[in-house]
Parts: structure tokens; C-alpha cells; sequence
């Protein structure tokens, strides 16, 4: 396995790296992986009626689309899910605040995706501080789905996280 690709860290590390990945999946191989972007913001400061309007900023995950641009060269499986984008879409064709629920929509797109795709890996990202506490909160529901297509790995995805918040603490 050759990570060489990914990062320019120190030998040691990459060897600790690949070390890790061998030890938590069977064959020592990542073949799919799933990056996901969490929603801007937490559900208690979502503003229902500046969202129906598009009053909203919707920044493209543009940090993971790099990523998988990256990896898709070196022959890797990946996608994208885009929470945020996701309950913007929801929001605006929901009819009303009684038929949008912001929590509910953001935790079935991942269940879904992650279903749907079968990752060997999981990717979450955190660029911004308004986007700290969901970023905690979707790290949390994907520590509580269960994995069955891995085996050996106590039916859990691993879970890798970057962006500014991460690096910085």
C-alpha cells in the first residue's frame, strides 16, 4: 500500500498509516470511501424562513472535492455527501416549518448514502466554527451505524476527520 499519493508526511508516519489500515481491515486494502460534508449550521440556529427564501450560503464542499479528485486518480471509489445541501433542498420544497425537520433529514441522507455505498472508510470534514457542533453531532450518528459489509470490524465504519477545527486542536 503506497500513500505516498495522499500526503507528504514523514516515512514514519506514513508507516504508522498503513500500519493502522492493516490492522483494521482484512486485506489491508481501502477501496471505497465516503466523504461527508455536514450541514453550516446546528439545527437550533437553522432559520427555516431565511432558508425557504435562499437567504442561505450553500459553499461547496470544495476541500473534499479535491480530495476525491485525488483519490479517484489513484483508482479509489468515492463520493461526496452533502448534508448541508441536502436540508437546503429539503427546506425548500418542504410546505411548511411543520414538514421540515432539520435533524431527520440530514440523519437519513447519511444513512442512506452510507447504505447505499458501502464504504471501507468514512471522511467528515469541519471548515468553518458555525459548523463545529454538527460536525460533532454527524461524527456521533456514524459511530451509531452499524457496518455489516465490513468484516472483522466490529460492524463499525472507520472514521477519519480533518479540516481547520481538527488541525488546530
Amino acid at each position: 500500500m503506497n500513500f505516498e499519493y495522499i500526503t507528504d508526511a514523514p516515512p514514519e508516519v506514513v508507516s504508522k498509516i498503513e500500519m493502522v489500515i492493516k490492522e483494521r481491515f482484512n486485506d489491508g486494502t481501502v477501496k471505497k470511501i465516503l466523504l461527508i460534508h455536514p450541514p453550516d449550521i446546528e439545527s437550533e440556529s437553522f432559520n427555516y424562513t431565511s432558508a425557504k427564501r435562499g437567504a442561505y450560503y450553500n459553499f461547496p464542499p470544495y476541500g473534499l472535492g479535491v480530495l476525491a479528485g485525488m483519490m479517484k486518480k489513484n483508482n479509489f471509489q468515492v463520493q461526496i455527501s452533502n448534508l448541508n445541501l441536502e436540508i437546503l433542498r429539503k427546506c425548500k420544497k418542504s410546505k411548511s416549518l411543520n414538514d421540515f425537520n432539520f435533524d431527520k433529514i440530514w440523519k437519513n441522507k447519511l444513512l442512506d448514502d452510507i447504505k447505499e455505498f458501502k464504504p471501507d472508510l468514512l471522511g467528515v470534514g469541519c471548515l468553518f466554527t458555525a459548523t463545529h457542533n454538527s460536525f460533532i453531532k454527524v461524527c456521533k450518528q456514524i459511530k451509531n451505524i452499524p457496518a455489516d459489509w465490513i468484516p472483522g470490524f466490529n460492524k463499525k465504519a472507520p472514521l477519519v476527520v480533518g479540516g481547520v477545527h481538527v488541525s488546530q486542536y
